[in-house]
């Protein structure tokens, strides 16, 4: 809850522009950037911070990231988070940027005389980890489409999106959900990262019907990926190919935990998810 200190200050006054390392629930991080603050009452702090598709093993690593303007510029949701996660350190601050959002206007939808962002506020690390794929999507109040209607222009659910019955009862007793214990074996459980944070190559692998040579049609599907990597300036492709089925592109990139996400954005984003492998190569 929003805390009201009086004469005493907080330990760490949180300012606009700073990064922060968010902690997840697996014990690693992921980015938060504070885009506004508020305070309506002497040392009372209101805080609305963007977030984004990005997820380290630790602060550390997250500060070593050289996380570009088109990211930065692109949070997938945006919260008010609850006022201690900055003053008391639980956030660690890993750098200071610019605020230059272009797919929301958070002004506009501040409420409220603590400005809440549309009148909302916590539940931020919780909400990244289900982006994540650390909570199960449909987990809060058995909604699958809570955080659907939070994302901003740009983004649907993620690939890494994982519903409860994709968890391993084990998890979803840790994460606090009561479990009713069945016969039978239980659901695979996977990790969707961290993603390494080094360079890397990432490979793309279109499939298209038959074993021969794609046709033309099929090509310019293969180009217009080509295209918004270069437009994004994601990485540089050293190697394209197709024949028997696929049609490949690999692509260089300095950080594998930065353009993974977008590429696979990139894919949902062109309607070619069902037809596209997206694997990685640490160099």
């Amino acid at each position: 809850m929003t805390s009201k200190r009086g004469k005493k200050r907080l330990k760490i006054q949180p300012k606009p522009g700073m990064l922060l390392a968010v902690p997840l629930f697996d014990g690693s991080v992921g980015l938060a950037h504070v885009a506004y603050v508020a305070e309506p009452e002497p040392g009372g702090f209101s805080t609305t911070c963007g977030f984004f598709a990005i997820r380290a093993a630790s602060a550390q690593e997250l500060k070593q990231l050289h996380i570009p303007d088109s990211v930065l510029s692109h949070p997938i949701f945006i919260r008010t988070i609850e006022s201690e996660s900055i003053p008391k350190g639980e956030w660690e601050i890993v750098g200071m940027r610019d605020i230059e959002y272009v797919n929301v206007n958070i002004r506009e939808r501040l409420q409220s005389n603590w400005k809440w962002f549309d009148g909302e506020m916590g539940m931020a690390p919780m909400l990244l980890s289900m982006y994540h794929g650390l909570f199960p999507w449909d987990g809060y109040k058995k909604d699958p489409e809570f955080l659907t209607k939070r994302l901003l222009p740009g983004f649907t659910k993620p690939d890494t999106a994982r519903y409860m019955q994709e968890f391993d009862p084990v998890v979803l007793k840790k994460l606090g959900f009561q479990i009713v214990t069945k016969q039978g074996p239980s659901p695979r459980s996977h990790s969707p990262g961290p993603w390494p944070t080094g360079p890397g190559n990432i490979v793309i692998q279109i499939l298209y019907p038959g074993n021969g040579l794609p046709a033309v049609n099929q090509l310019e599907r293969r180009r217009s990926v080509e295209d918004r990597i270069g437009q994004l300036k994601i990485g540089e492709i050293v190697d394209a190919g197709a024949g028997e089925g696929i049609m490949e592109l690999v692509v260089e990139v300095p950080s594998v935990s930065i353009a993974y996400p977008l590429i696979n954005k990139i894919i949902s984003d062109l309607g070619l998810t069902k037809d596209t492998v997206v694997n990685m190569e640490e160099l």
